[in-house]
């Protein structure tokens, strides 16, 4: 039987080095080919390569060339190297993809062809590993920490579920005249609750975001839909503030204003923050692609700001906040604010906040579960009537005591 013949002796140093290496290299090719092998023998599907920036000098699908406007983007699944036009698409993925990343329940990037394999999966991975489907935890220090920029529908719910205790239980609930009215979030079709700094001195500018949910015809309430506040003040005004803010949507026609694109806010505004608490007066109307909508809001505020101004601001959805949320791009706030999305696990602090506010009411311990549908709209009119003649009185009162004075500004507003 014939025998191969014996590797040449090297002659050197140098030679033995390169004969180590080559040996280590098939060695190395052998076990991989191995381990390949075995798997497959398993059944166990092998994770695709993820190919290096430098092998790629154009795109793998359109074969336009790289340079420092067309740049390289992976794909997450296949792991090959595309342009921003072919991987302009993200989606849940399954397991054994070319990415190494511990984050899955986020939408990643992926070509269009893997998209296109994997989008029937989209729904039963979004009810399996998306956030919307995660536990979230509050922590009872952070309450009084609220950010006005948030950037995860987690941190969002957090934050909401925070300025509804606040409200209920916090340090500015020990005055009568800010706590949260029981009656109106009882009757309430929908509550838009954010975060919202604003700074200037004579020109303003206010940022913050937030969530909005409706009541669903069940009672309970929507999961929740992400939005965001921008906007610019001109007058006689000075100062810095961060206030929480809870918008209480008093009909289906508000809630609808809320579900659209976008929203426009003009309207006056007089308030004064001093302190680590604060009230403010805004009057306001609002009007959105949805339509119009009359409601009532209620605030906290921590800083000190004081004059008259015109305010401008648009309140506008996320729709990134969302998608990362809920795994998926085709919910729109249309569908998450009139019940076509189931509720979503992770917004149970959130649910239990606002059960626990009502709880507190000993003339609701029957509807602690907000199993009431609302009242009928003549009662709505009539309520929405008394605020208004509540605050009415009340800017008379502001008017004749002068603008720039430090007296108390009502809680209760109507927008």
């Amino acid at each position: 039987m014939p025998t191969s013949a014996p590797a040449p002796a090297p002659k050197n140093t140098k030679d033995a080095m390169k004969m180590a290496r080559d040996d280590w290299k098939i060695n190395e090719s052998k076990m991989n080919v191995a381990s390949v092998s075995k798997t497959k023998q398993n059944g166990a599907p092998v994770a695709p390569r993820w190919v290096p920036n430098k092998e790629k000098s154009s795109c793998t699908k359109c074969s336009c060339k790289f340079d420092w406007v067309k740049r390289r983007h992976h794909c997450r699944r296949c792991g090959e190297v595309f342009c921003g036009d072919c991987t302009n698409k993200k989606a849940l993925l399954p397991a054994n993809t070319a990415a190494k990343e511990s984050d899955t329940k986020n939408p990643r990037r992926v070509c269009t062809d893997c998209y296109d394999s994997v989008e029937s999966m989209q729904e039963q991975l979004a009810m399996q590993d998306s956030n919307a489907m995660r536990t979230n935890e509050i922590e009872d220090k952070n309450r009084y920490l609220n950010s006005p920029m948030r950037f995860t529908m987690g941190a969002e719910i957090r934050k909401a579920a925070y300025i509804i205790r606040n409200f209920h239980s916090g340090l500015e609930a020990k005055v009568d005249d800010t706590s949260l009215p029981l009656m109106l979030i009882r009757d309430a079709c929908g509550l838009a609750i954010l975060t919202v700094m604003k700074v200037g001195f004579v020109w303003t500018g206010r940022l913050g975001t937030g969530i909005v949910i409706s009541r669903r015809g069940d009672g309970t309430w929507s999961p929740p839909n992400a939005i965001m506040m921008a906007g610019m003040g001109f007058g006689a005004q000075i100062g810095g503030e961060v206030t929480d803010i809870v918008v209480v949507l008093t009909s289906q026609a508000a809630v609808n204003a809320f579900s659209g694109k976008g929203q426009v806010s003009l309207g006056g505004e007089l308030s004064v923050a001093v302190g680590p608490l604060g009230r403010s007066a805004e009057g306001a109307l609002r009007a959105g692609d949805g339509g119009m909508s009359s409601c009532i809001s209620y605030s906290h505020s921590k800083g000190f700001f004081a004059g008259v101004s015109i305010e401008g601001a648009v309140i506008s959805q996320r729709p990134d906040i969302n998608r990362n949320f809920y795994g998926t791009d085709k919910y729109t706030g249309e569908d998450l604010l009139r019940g076509n999305v189931p509720p979503a696990p992770a917004a149970k602090p959130l649910y239990d906040a606002l059960r626990t506010l009502m709880e507190s009411d000993p003339t609701n311990k029957e509807r602690a579960g907000f199993l009431a549908a609302g009242h009928s709209q003549p009662q709505q009119q009539q309520q929405q009537g008394q605020q208004g003649n509540f605050v009415n009185q009340q800017q008379q009162q502001q008017q004749q005591q002068g603008a720039g004075g430090a007296g108390q500004q009502g809680g209760l507003v109507a927008i």
